[in-house]
């Protein structure tokens, strides 16, 4: 386990090995992190969905372009939900916080978790890339 004190005090433990997390677990931040990586949710994935597109259209590449609106529909649309995979992938490596286990992994509930610690989205990313690499290690 990993663990982390915010500014507030509270301690959050995290799984930092795919030898700790269950396996519906790891395979729920998998997806997480597949669906960021590929689709994304913020102004970021949306400008290089747009970049994209430009370039299969000056490229005449007419299907890429159509199944590159669709990713586009789908950034636009999470973004708007205020839905984040980075913090939906971080919240599945939290153990627990202020010593209450964490056992409801909906994605409201992390959702919800998420919205309320005491960290910026850039402690948050640190974060998780460095339970990601952590993780690539064991």
């Amino acid at each position: 386990m990993l663990s982390k004190t915010l500014p507030n005090g509270t301690e959050i433990k995290f799984y930092a090995s795919v030898k700790e997390m269950p396996i519906k677990l790891h395979n729920l931040t998998q997806r997480y992190l597949l669906l960021d990586m590929g689709i994304g949710s913020d102004m970021n994935a949306i400008d290089e969905r747009f970049s994209s597109l430009d370039g299969f259209l000056s490229a005449g590449k007419l299907e890429d372009a159509l199944q590159e609106r669709e990713n586009q529909r789908f950034a636009f649309y999470t973004m708007l939900q205020c839905v984040s995979y980075k913090s939906l992938a971080f919240g599945c490596h939290i153990h627990s916080i202020g010593g209450i286990a964490m056992v409801d992994y909906s994605e409201e509930n992390i959702q919800s978790i998420t919205d309320g610690l005491d960290m910026t989205m850039l402690d948050m990313e640190e974060t998780l890339e460095d339970l990601k690499k952590n993780f690539a290690l064991n």
